[in-house]
């Protein structure tokens, strides 16, 4: 399994978990992540205007990796504790294709 996929597993087994149902969201940072300005709680904004959204994502655009352009970057990626994103998740552990938002990017299409 790729590092970069080490993620999907673990966000899979909290949405499947029993008896942390009081979990509704869960941030993906990449290690190299800045969170800045903590006079304002923009996570909790984001998931406020999008009251319907199962995953908030940045735009990749421009971005290069290794198979060419992707149209997501994973690099900060929020997910909803749903039963869409458990399947979501499912499906990209299944797909040994390439990196995690190569896989998004393709299950999105």
């Amino acid at each position: 399994r790729p590092y970069n996929m080490a993620f999907a597993g673990i966000m899979r087994d909290v949405v499947s978990h029993a008896g942390w149902e009081d979990i509704e969201w869960m941030v993906r940072l990449d290690c190299d992540a800045v969170l800045a300005n903590f006079q304002e709680d923009f996570l909790w904004r984001l998931v406020s205007e999008h009251p319907a959204a199962q995953v908030i994502i940045s735009k990749g655009e421009g971005q290069i990796v290794r198979y060419g352009e992707t149209m997501f970057n994973f690099g900060v990626v929020l997910l909803r504790r749903s039963s869409f994103v458990a399947k979501l998740l499912e499906e990209m552990l299944a797909d040994h294709s390439g990196i995690d938002q190569e896989i998004f990017s393709a299950l999105w299409q």
